[in-house]
């Protein structure tokens, strides 16, 4: 088994500190599992960050069903991708209007931040080339 509860463990005795995890929130998360079984894939599938996170205690710790595992993450991919598409759809026809009125001003605006931009990091590195000479 690639991460059991041992190697998660040891792993967290090691480097938890960086990312600020506790011994204890592996054994709550065990027991999270324990508790809620394939559901627990299902709806953190649809929570951002979590969804990609969600497959190492499924598989390593808790040892489920590989073809169980697959059908609740489908589902619960198919169901936050659906979500996420249909407002991409909703809030685009909404800001569509807005993009016509104020596409030229954007384009503008951005124009003239890129080329600041520009323009500030070649003098600096002519100022910088300068001082080191």
């Amino acid at each position: 088994m690639l991460f059991g509860i041992e190697r998660m463990e040891r792993f967290i005795q090691k480097y938890g500190s960086i990312l600020r995890v506790k011994v204890t929130d592996i054994h709550r998360a065990d027991r999270w599992f324990d508790k809620y079984g394939y559901w627990t894939v299902l709806f953190c599938r649809m929570i951002p960050l979590v969804r990609s996170l969600i497959s190492i205690p499924a598989g390593g710790m808790t040892r489920m069903n590989f073809p169980l595992f697959l059908i609740f993450t489908t589902v619960g991919t198919v169901i936050w991708n659906t979500f996420l598409v249909t407002l991409g759809a909703k809030v685009g026809g909404i800001l569509g209007g807005y993009r016509t009125l104020y596409g030229h001003l954007f384009e503008h605006c951005l124009s003239i931040t890129i080329y600041s931009y520009c323009i500030l990091c070649c003098l600096f590195l002519a100022t910088e080339k300068e001082i080191t000479y």
